[in-house]
């Protein structure tokens, strides 16, 4: 082959190899997803996503809303009245938060990280299948349900230990207090008979004064009490008043409930009452501990059960099973994922073929010129090509993000943007680093030939015979490099002056040193 011909190859192999070089460290980041999903998980992406996310739902869902039940305020008549027996409907605390775990707590279990990678990553692949042409159109979707049963789950174990008083249920501080300690449960039974023995007490002042023509006070009032009726008499009339006064505090605190459990919320009337009707008989004395523990309990079970029930139908009827995030993208963002499937099509494609063609060109180019000269220019051109590399994949990179981050007000996900570019240069200068070794190596080698230290039928039936036994050749098999050792089957031949010419090889280099 001419000069000229052999010149005009070597600059399109630089050209095809600096190229090849660019494509392949593109393809390998990127352009494969699960190089993005690494380096997405690598920068917390999917951690800040899933924080700023819960973010957004803590400001617009109103929990404590959804979970708190409206009692009646203290003093209705809808909770006895003035008049009626001691039953405590307030709801003083129903602006309280009844669970255990926080706000936060629940929605960041609900809104896991992991659920958000999943989710994110899923996309990824549906984003790389069109981009890469194995889908003709893009899909691109959030699946609702994980997230939807994640929250039922952690919804079912809050509501096992839910506070009643936070909910707002009538009495619910007392509810569960007594359950848990019985000295508590004998307070509350103690202080309900108080309460009744006040008033039959102050029933029996009233009509002593009735009687007595002038005012008298309260200690005469209390002396005269006294003396008008015995001790056993106020018990028995308390026994007597306790029946009564348990069956109105059980309608109270039904017809209380009732009123004000509505819509949905009227599947917790059924649970809410029996805790109610429970508490009744326990204060009333109709029901020992051990018995309101185990009402109160299964009571509690069948409130959990509605409260879930409730909560699924909700985010049955409100959120839908999935999210189509395609719909949303408008026609310039479709247009431009067009563009880019095209391009990615293309780099795909490239990142196969350039290869190949540098390795064509390089084999055309080893055809065509002697073996020291082909080794030379191309080790050359490989050197060339691994430097421009090494300084564009460290350099210029670094220089790009500089100038990226001073310039443009990047948002937060711009890291995993910028880790991508960064990806790009560290990919280029690895195999930068390669070529050079090649070309450090090739460039060796035909000084090696030109020099005669080299003999190139030796090297020749040496690469043949690597190639006919897989490798399996040990080192000794190899070529000669002027230190006087005799290899390959050429054994017998006798070392000169730091040269070893083979019989059938001093044609072979006499004409590699003319050519050079």
């Amino acid at each position: 082959m001419a000069d000229g011909g052999t010149v005009a190859l070597g600059v399109v192999f630089v050209i095809v190899l600096l190229a090849a070089n660019l494509v392949v460290a593109v393809d390998r980041t990127v352009l494969d997803e699960e190089y993005v999903k690494t380096t997405a998980e690598e920068e917390s992406a999917y951690e800040d996503f899933a924080d700023e996310l819960r973010g957004e739902l803590l400001e617009e869902a109103d929990i404590e809303e959804a979970t708190a039940i409206a009692a009646p305020e203290s003093g209705t008549e809808a909770a006895g009245g003035d008049d009626g027996p001691p039953v405590a409907a307030e709801a003083d605390t129903a602006d309280e938060w009844p669970f255990e775990r926080s706000e936060e707590e629940l929605l960041e279990a609900t809104v896991s990280e992991a659920y958000i990678q999943s989710q994110v990553e899923a996309n990824i692949d549906r984003l790389y299948a069109y981009l890469s042409g194995d889908t003709e159109t893009l899909q691109l979707e959030i699946d609702l349900e994980p997230a939807k049963e994640n929250f039922l789950d952690v919804l079912e174990t809050e509501v096992a230990n839910i506070d009643l008083g936070a909910l707002g249920v009538p009495e619910g501080e007392a509810i569960d207090a007594m359950a848990e300690n019985e000295t508590r449960f004998e307070v509350e039974q103690e202080a309900f008979r108080a309460e009744i023995a006040a008033d039959i007490r102050a029933e029996q002042k009233a009509a002593i004064q009735q009687e007595t023509r002038r005012e008298l006070s309260d200690e005469e009032l209390e002396a005269a009490v006294e003396d008008e009726y015995d001790e056993s008499e106020l018990e028995a009339e308390i026994d007597a008043q306790l029946e009564a006064h348990r069956t109105e505090l059980r309608e109270e605190t039904a017809a209380a409930l009732r009123a004000n459990l509505t819509g949905p919320a009227g599947e917790l009337e059924e649970p809410l009452v029996a805790l109610g009707t429970a508490y009744a008989d326990a204060v009333a004395g109709a029901a020992d501990h051990d018995e309101y523990v185990e009402r109160t309990d299964a009571a509690r079970d069948d409130l959990g059960d509605a409260m879930v029930d409730i909560a699924e139908d909700e985010l049955d009827e409100q959120m839908p099973e999935t999210v189509d995030l395609t719909a949303e993208v408008d026609e310039e963002a479709m247009t431009a994922a067009e563009t880019a499937q095209q391009g990615v099509s293309t780099a795909e494609t490239l990142a196969v073929a350039l290869p190949l063609a540098a390795l064509a060109l390089a084999a055309v180019i080893a055809l065509g010129a002697s073996a020291a000269a082909a080794a030379v220019g191309l080790g050359s051109g490989s050197l060339f090509v691994g430097l421009v590399g090494l300084v564009g994949g460290t350099v210029g990179v670094e220089r790009a993000l500089a100038v990226l981050e001073a310039e443009v007000a990047l948002p937060e996900a711009a890291a995993v943007v910028t880790a991508l570019l960064a990806g790009i240069g560290e990919a280029l200068a690895v195999q930068s680093v390669a070529l050079s070794v090649v070309g450090v190596g090739l460039v060796g080698a035909g000084i090696g030939l030109r020099r005669g230290v080299i003999d190139p039928e030796e090297l020749r039936e040496h690469i043949e015979q690597r190639i006919t036994d897989g490798g399996e050749d040990s080192a000794e098999d190899g070529v000669d490099h002027g230190t006087g050792d005799e290899t390959g089957d050429e054994a017998g031949d006798e070392a000169g002056d730091g040269t070893k010419n083979s019989s059938n090889g001093d044609d072979s280099i006499d004409a590699s040193n003319d050519d050079a």
